[in-house]
């Protein structure tokens, strides 16, 4: 529901060079929102409105989500060294990559590509490390420690 009604191109432009915790926050505060609470089998809660158990603890377990998978997956990106997809497309629009169907090899030429950036939602091209594993697949890490923290 954060993004409903989001087109592609307001999707791409919401992950556009976020501050990492940004959606993992949008999450969290979402589901406050909408009454949501945290399992008391999980986080016993000290008083109704228990600030510290809810708020603060959603809030550093957000940050800490990222900050502990961003290490690892920066490392596997170095090391696996995963072309980004506008490098795949230029290839392919330039006849340097073997191999590829003619059905995809049609539909990237029809795109009359200029240069590699030309594939990507932002002028700047995408950003210059790797693209595997996403930095967004990190910060949604949230999702399954939300799902057993809160009902």
């Amino acid at each position: 529901e954060i993004m409903l009604g989001y087109t592609m191109t307001d999707g791409a432009e919401a992950v556009h060079s976020e501050f990492p915790n940004t959606w993992p926050s949008e999450l969290v505060k979402h589901l406050l929102s909408r009454g949501t609470r945290m399992d008391p089998q999980i986080v016993p809660q000290r008083s109704a409105t228990d600030f510290v158990n809810t708020d603060v603890l959603l809030s550093r377990m957000a940050g800490w989500a990222v900050s502990e998978v961003s290490p690892t997956a920066f490392a596997c990106k170095w090391g696996n060294g995963r072309a980004r997809p506008e490098e795949v497309a230029w290839a392919v629009s330039q006849g340097t990559l073997p191999g590829v169907p003619a059905s995809i090899r049609a539909k990237i030429t029809n795109m009359t590509l200029v240069s590699a950036t030309d594939f990507t939602a932002y002028p700047e091209g995408s950003p210059r490390h790797p693209s595997y594993p996403a930095m967004h697949s990190a910060a949604s890490s949230a999702a399954l420690w939300v799902a057993v923290m809160m009902d």
